[in-house]
């Protein structure tokens, strides 16, 4: 039968449906008020997908707290494609579908798996994901859908969740990110062929006060004229009020309820209680409380609810919540104690026993706890978290309470879930006992970060790490200290950072083993930020072998940090080897949600080695990653990396854009470290634009900002090289020599090239010309030390500026041409333009520097070919990227077009040169 009034609506999805077809994905919300038509839309567009694969699933209130259940319902009839992932995510999708005992795996292991399967099926054709009343799916199943959601491939799958709109993101269907489909009221015609058509018997004056009264919700136009009585339905007695979509159509079904016989509205308060399912499991509580299903016919006959194919069904959920709330307490009692002894799954026995309970009661407490680390198991936090809170309302004892409710803030954390983790934080630090104090305050500290007051969580952490070293207790000092640190990090205060550094060290050392191998590495980095590069460099050279010896899983963040030091030291070859291992051991274990920050670093290496194609795919990969997996934090850091490159690139808009969005993150989270870092990018990407004056603002607050940090290492925030040639450029020369001074100074010997690489080119850029082949020759001897491509070209290109203000053209055009032929094979256009300005001024031509063929390449495309290029397969590419290898294998082809080449070998050399 055809929607009335919703042309719009079906075109959409028509479009949408059509580009799924030509092999291009989407992801489409569906969103509205209750009755407006959701649910209608959705069949009518599996109606339209002839040919597409389609998988479906529906949210169900009483059944959201079991994890993975409409999951469940999704994957079933793609289980056979199980094989074809990667073993890990073939694992943890086993584990949270019930199909094996509980593995451990990372949190976002089954959202890969997902995908996945829908890559492998969107082989065999086109894919339709539809998933109805999208916020009643439990947090588990919800969570996997909005991920695959956001990170669907180029390949022909689509995706529909239909559901109301969310007041906060961790309450119903997150839209963040998704295309949003607002579905209104109808309009008056439609409504009017809507009401004919339903209740083609009802008088004109009847019609109009029904509509003015439904609004154009559909549902109301539909439901109103059943709940009238016969004389009103023909206008022989006028309507007093005819009740509205909301409270006031719900409150009509209750009526439409209670006029059932009484039996059978018991029976529909035990179907209401169960919500959906096999009516065999429906007949087997009714039995418990009496009742048979001939006590259902009046329902059925009413339209109340249908029983077709063995599974129970209410017209609408409104009707299935008046039927609930118009009952009594006892007999909504009496409905789950009914389910609770018939029903099959663990998890829902314990929360129907929980729904049944009017008391403190610790029988039923204890099955929920059960249920809650079934589900933690299984990798649903959301679900172990509400089940561990309401078990804590159930027990008899304070101690009892305060402890199961640190077990469900700590699940509720790992979900995201912050504010309601810090209220049940707060309720477990007055009830729990001394021995779990501990506990209460590290995750006090690690909600407060992730909640904006990383000072807060500082102090506080500092104070009892303290507390428990003079108490003798020096394992459970290195813990919060090392915990503290990660708040230090954000909080921009040097001297109380290196107060942590060293309690961390001292207790550490008491320990001895892991706890002390943990502390001397952090101190090692923090070396490094300090500058004191030589004493840093021999530390972790003397660390590196009992690191080696560590799973890249379980030291993830130190082996994080450890590559970003070898990055900031110069020695990149070393980072390479620490940042590859771990993203490698990531990549076998599915664990995309501890990949931003590694993939950042090797984001980072690969921009200072010039592979700025790999660059650029690690930075996008990072901050899409982060933001997928709700860092925000790390996506904060991430995006300055982006914005950095970007501006390096030319794309002012898009850097400014990633940048801004950075800053606001910043701000909102309190996190000054990467304030830093924010500042620094937006001054390079100012000087990238030919904008002096602009970036010393945001290069001088960068400063500001280290100073506070006590970060000394000019190689970790970058500004200060380009501070020295804005002041150059607005006139501010003497201001510009102090600063190149103390740059000097800051070499650390000859431990921090970087700083003697900008210190000599700020030297060159104020030299009146006289010695400008003497610094030209030392700075150049410590570009020889650095690998870093970029920077060399810059220095190039001020030797030349300066040559050629000194009148020695010809002399000007040979680093003039060095540093066009290596802007140009960078992609670097903004610098590029400079650099060949420059040659013309002198003389000079650029006949040999034109753009890498790789330009023409897509971010993906990019990734694509820089894997290739490693010599992995097909198969292995699309496992990096969860691709298929059909997919790669097809882009493959574009790939070759754009960059001229016919083989993997020609796409490899091309990768190398670029690098190179």
């Amino acid at each position: 039968m055809t929607l009335l009034g919703r042309d719009r609506e079906l075109a959409l999805l028509d479009a949408r449906l059509a580009a799924v077809r030509a092999g291009r994905p989407f992801a489409l919300v569906v969103r509205g008020e209750p009755g407006i038509g959701k649910t209608a839309l959705l069949i009518e567009a599996v109606r339209r997908a002839a040919g597409f694969t389609v998988l479906g699933a529906r949210g169900i209130e009483t059944a959201a707290p079991v994890p993975f259940r409409a999951l469940r319902a999704l994957a079933a009839p793609l289980l056979d494609l199980r094989d074809a992932l990667p073993p890990a995510q073939a694992l943890a999708l086993g584990t949270a579908l019930d199909l094996e005992p509980p593995t451990p795996h990372d949190r976002f292991a089954v959202p890969a798996a997902l995908l996945g399967l829908l890559q492998a099926a969107a082989q065999r054709g086109p894919v339709l994901v539809v998933a109805d009343d999208a916020q009643w799916l439990d947090g588990a199943s919800r969570d996997a859908l909005r991920f695959v959601a956001r990170r669907l491939p180029e390949a022909p799958i689509g995706i529909i969740a239909a559901g109301r709109a969310a007041s906060t993101p961790a309450d119903g269907f997150d839209v963040r990110g998704l295309d949003v489909l607002d579905v209104p009221p109808l309009h008056r015609g439609a409504a009017r062929a809507l009401l004919q058509r339903a209740a083609p018997d009802v008088p004109p004056g009847v019609a109009e006060e029904l509509l003015d009264a439904a609004d154009g919700n559909p549902l109301a136009l539909l439901e109103t004229p059943r709940l009238l009585s016969a004389e009103e339905r023909a206008g022989r007695t006028p309507l007093i009020e005819p009740p509205r979509p909301g409270e006031e159509l719900e409150a009509a079904f209750a009526r439409e309820v209670g006029s059932l016989p009484d039996a059978t509205r018991r029976a529909l308060t035990v179907a209401a209680a169960m919500e959906s399912g096999p009516v065999r499991l429906l007949l087997d509580a009714l039995g418990r409380v009496g009742l048979d299903e001939a006590t259902l016919a009046p329902a059925e006959r009413a339209g109340t609810l249908t029983l077709d194919d063995g599974e129970l069904a209410f017209r609408h959920p409104l009707i299935r919540a008046a039927a609930y709330h118009a009952a009594s307490e006892a007999e909504r009692r009496a409905a789950h104690e009914a389910l609770a002894e018939v029903v099959g799954d663990v998890r829902l026995r314990a929360w129907y026993l929980a729904a049944a309970a009017h008391r403190e009661d610790a029988a039923v407490a204890a099955e929920l706890e059960a249920a809650a680390r079934e589900a933690r198991a299984r990798g649903g936090p959301v679900e172990a978290g509400t089940a561990f809170a309401r078990s804590a309302e159930l027990c008899t004892e304070a101690a009892e309470r305060g402890r199961l409710r640190l077990e469900a803030a700590q699940d509720l954390a790992v979900a995201g879930r912050l504010d309601r983790a810090a209220a049940l934080l707060d309720d477990a630090r007055r009830e729990a006992g001394p021995e779990h104090r501990l506990a209460i305050l590290r995750l006090r500290g690690n909600l407060d970060v992730r909640r904006g007051n990383p000072t807060a969580a500082h102090d506080r952490l500092m104070a009892e790490a303290e507390r428990q070293l003079a108490a003798g207790e020096p394992r459970l000092a290195c813990d919060l200290a090392l915990e503290a640190i990660v708040a230090g990090t954000m909080i921009a205060d040097g001297p109380a950072q290196r107060r942590t550094v060293d309690l961390a060290v001292r207790a550490g050392r008491l320990v001895g083993g892991g706890h002390e191998l943990l502390a001397d590495s952090v101190a090692a980095e923090f070396l490094v930020v300090e500058g004191r590069a030589a004493e840093a460099h021999a530390r972790k050279e003397a660390l590196d072998e009992r690191l080696a010896l560590m799973d890249p899983i379980v030291a993830q963040e130190l082996l994080g940090l450890v590559a970003q030091g070898w990055v900031w030291l110069g020695d990149l070859d070393h980072a390479e080897r620490v940042v590859d291992r771990l993203l490698a051991a990531y990549e076998e274990a599915g664990a995309l949600g501890r990949a931003p920050y590694p993939l950042n670093v090797r984001a980072q290496l690969a921009f200072r080695r010039g592979r700025w194609e790999q660059a650029l795919t690690d930075a996008a990969g990072s901050a899409r990653l982060a933001r997928d997996t709700s860092q925000d934090t790390i996506l904060a850091f991430n995006l300055t990396t982006l914005g950095r490159l970007e501006a390096a690139l030319g794309r002012d808009t898009e850097a400014h854009a990633h940048l801004d969005e950075a800053a606001a993150i910043i701000e909102r989270e309190g996190a000054l470290g990467h304030a830093a870092h924010a500042e620094a990018a937006l001054g390079f990407a100012e000087v990238s634009a030919g904008r002096p004056e602009w970036a010393i603002a945001a290069l001088e607050r960068a400063a500001q900002l280290e100073r506070r940090g006590g970060m000394h290492n000019p190689a970790v925030l970058m500004w200060a090289g380009d501070l020295v040639e804005c002041l150059v450029a607005t006139g501010r020369r003497d201001d510009a020599l102090a600063l190149a001074e103390d740059l000097e100074g800051r070499g650390d010997g000859d431990g921090l090239p970087w700083a003697h690489m900008a210190a000599l080119r700020g030297r060159i850029l104020l030299d009146d010309g006289d010695r400008v082949d003497a610094l030209a020759a030392r700075v150049l001897g410590w570009h020889d030390r650095l690998d870093a491509p970029f920077e060399r070209a810059r220095t190039e290109l001020v030797i030349g500026e300066r040559l050629r203000r000194a009148r020695r053209r010809s002399d000007a055009r040979e680093p003039l041409g060095r540093a066009l032929a290596a802007f140009t094979l960078l992609g670097a256009e903004p610098w590029a333009s400079r650099a060949r300005r420059e040659l013309e001024a002198s003389g000079g031509r650029d006949d040999d520097a034109g753009p890498s063929r790789l330009d023409a390449l897509g971010d993906d495309e990019r990734r694509i070919a820089l894997l290739v290029s490693r010599g992995m397969t097909n198969r292995e590419v699309g496992e990096a990227l969860f691709l298929s290898p059909k997919t790669i294998e097809r882009r493959l082809g574009a790939i070759y077009r754009k960059a001229g080449v016919r083989s993997r070998t020609e796409l490899a050399r091309l990768v190398t040169e670029s690098a190179s």
